[in-house]
């Protein structure tokens, strides 16, 4: 039997934010640049600072409304999926896109050279809009 190759561990290295040249610089002050979890990469402060992500797993822990579900947000749409959920084959048009963060237009995402196989972006309000969408 043959061995699947696995992709090395972890995909996405790291994360950090930059401005766009078109937008000039990030507005520390503003939303979303303000949420707690942004601040606390915020190169400004600390230059080089980056979200660092663990090989085998990364947990994001914090106060509610602190930003850890928009950061998460962010990186999946700078990653190529959609801010509902799913895979980059399968788009939930459910959320208005007035209501996605513009913190994706500015973090930037470290990877490793390997792609993995299957890629997917579980978030609670997916299978919220899924049990809603089925219950009507």
């Amino acid at each position: 039997m043959a061995r699947r190759k696995l992709s090395p561990k972890p995909y996405l290295l790291s994360a950090w934010f930059e401005p766009l040249p078109s937008a000039g610089e990030l507005d520390y002050d503003a939303y979303p640049f303000n949420l707690p979890a942004v601040r606390a990469i915020d190169p400004a402060r600390d230059e080089g600072a980056q979200l660092r992500f663990h090989p085998d797993v990364t947990f994001f822990v914090g106060e509610n409304g602190a930003g850890k579900s928009t950061i998460l947000e962010a990186i999946a749409m700078a990653s190529g999926f959609s801010a509902e959920g799913g895979n980059k084959n399968m788009r939930f048009a459910t959320t208005p896109t007035d209501s996605v963060s513009p913190l994706h237009d500015h973090i930037r995402c470290a990877r490793s050279h390997g792609r993995p196989e299957n890629e997917y972006f579980l978030r609670a309000e997916s299978f919220f809009n899924l049990a809603t969408y089925v219950d009507e």
